[in-house]
């Protein structure tokens, strides 16, 4: 089961923390599986969308940490969904992909 996140401002802000030191595969990987059409190649001649992540995530790599950590803020800010109990935040749609926070007493 999933929420909609609803965390204070300093939340946010250890969530931007988390997704800039992410390994740079892992960020690639998650936003080429979310944004798969959007990226690099990935229409066919006809014009119909098709999913390559592995080769998709490969050329998102060379953006860098920055720009990919940033994205994947911005793909968390978009889903705004996290797990029962939160600590765990979606990067897609599916949650397939996450960043997890540390619970804190």
């Amino acid at each position: 089961m999933s929420w909609e996140i609803s965390i204070s401002g300093d939340g946010w802000g250890e969530i931007y923390e988390k997704c800039h030191r992410m390994r740079l595969a892992a960020m690639a990987k998650a936003i080429g599986d979310y944004n798969y059409e959007i990226f690099h190649g990935t229409w066919d001649k006809k014009g119909n969308p098709h999913h390559k992540g592995a080769w998709n995530w490969r050329k998102l790599m060379k953006y860098g940490r920055e720009c990919l950590g940033n994205m994947i803020y911005d793909c968390i800010v978009e889903t705004n969904t996290c797990d029962n109990g939160g600590y765990k935040y979606w990067i897609d749609p599916n949650g397939y992909h996450k960043v997890v926070l540390k619970e804190t007493e």
